[in-house]
């Protein structure tokens, strides 16, 4: 089973919400740990408005260990609550960047970007030296990208026309 420390971008260590082992033995993340420290409340999702039922049985895993798989992962939506260049001024900027170099410090984390319109305007700001940094991380497998699309399909309820002019529209933006 291939055991690496992930790179959590939304996931604060220092608050104590997560414990890590790196005994090679022990699991990385303690889920435990975390289920316990969350308080399950049902607010209201702001724009979501998901309304779930959450509830927790903390009888469920006594028996089999859940596996939990952390996927760091790009979720940056162009134009949704500013524009795309607000967006990435303020924020996509500096996560390519500071992507980029961590995992150029340590060749254990991996990330996945998918919003190709944010990373064009970050290659085609980017000096030599960074470029090199960022090739080096994708001949690695360190730094992937998915879906190719110009921005990130809806993957809530996709329609397939919808996929399609997503992932299509990159052809006609490079």
């Amino acid at each position: 089973m291939m055991r690496e420390l992930c790179f959590i971008l939304l996931l604060s260590f220092s608050l104590g919400l997560v414990h890590v082992d790196l005994d090679e033995d022990a699991p990385i993340i303690d889920m435990n740990y975390l289920v316990d420290s969350l308080p399950y409340e049902n607010n209201d999702g702001g724009v979501w408005k998901q309304g779930w039922n959450v509830q927790h049985d903390p009888k469920k895993w006594e028996e089999k260990s859940l596996e939990i798989f952390v996927v760091p992962h790009s979720h940056n939506d162009p134009g949704w609550l500013m524009t795309f260049e607000d967006y990435y001024e303020a924020k996509t900027r500096h996560i390519i960047t500071n992507i980029v170099n961590t995992l150029n410090d340590d060749p254990r984390r991996h990330f996945i970007w998918a919003e190709i319109s944010f990373f064009s305007k970050w290659w085609n700001d980017q000096d030599g030296t960074m470029k090199e940094k960022t090739r080096k991380v994708l001949r690695t497998g360190q730094l992937e990208f998915v879906t190719g699309g110009w921005v990130m399909n809806d993957e809530a309820t996709p329609h397939y026309n919808a996929i399609i002019y997503m992932t299509s529209k990159v052809l006609t933006k490079t």
